[in-house]
């Protein structure tokens, strides 16, 4: 070490930082393998994508109308995009519902929770021993980690529905006409 010129020091680094990207190259890699084989074998995930790719196809056709003219009016065809990305919220919310119902639904959710918070609560009990706490079953927290993939999802998508529904009532509230001009633009809305 003490003969290693900055090069070396460099060369050294630059080889984890490469060795850290090809593991995170390797994990997406094989998220996406865990993606397609799921999808193999799960028919409905190919006609959920097709109904949202025919939803997007459809956006993309009223926004390129939209720009066409801008002397015309649009906002019919703003609410039909608008209309189409609830349609698309309300398929992933359906294939979330139902993606949750199968993994044992909100009752196998909160049961595991509750695993989760005993093992937990061992650790705090060995914490100066960690390595002696015992360790919640590992098919459990496969378990519990699809749900809370599929608990997310849902989480987001009321979220984004709560933040509508707030930013609609703020602009009511500032004088805003909703009724006429529908939702503001972000580019226009400040």
């Amino acid at each position: 070490p003490s003969r290693m010129n900055i090069g070396q020091v460099l060369e050294t680094h630059l080889g984890w930082a490469v060795q850290g990207l090809g593991m995170k190259i390797k994990a997406t890699d094989l998220h996406i393998q865990n993606v397609l084989k799921e999808a193999r074998t799960d028919a409905s995930y190919w006609e959920q994508i097709d109904a949202i790719r025919g939803l997007y196809a459809e956006i993309e056709e009223l926004e390129a109308k939209a720009k066409e003219d801008v002397t015309v009016p649009h906002f019919d065809i703003d609410e039909k995009i608008i209309d189409l990305k609830s349609q698309i919220l309300g398929h992933v919310e359906s294939a979330a519902q139902k993606k949750l119902e199968a993994l044992g639904g909100e009752a196998r959710y909160q049961e595991l929770k509750a695993i989760e918070a005993k093992y937990n609560a061992l650790h705090v009990e060995f914490f100066d021993s960690e390595e002696d706490a015992p360790e919640m079953d590992p098919a459990l927290v496969e378990e519990l980690e699809a749900i809370n993939k599929v608990k997310n999802t849902l989480n987001h998508i009321e979220s984004a529905r709560a933040k509508r529904v707030e930013i609609r009532q703020e602009l009511e509230g500032l004088g805003y006409d909703y009724e006429t001009y529908g939702m503001p633009k972000p580019d226009v809305a400040g």
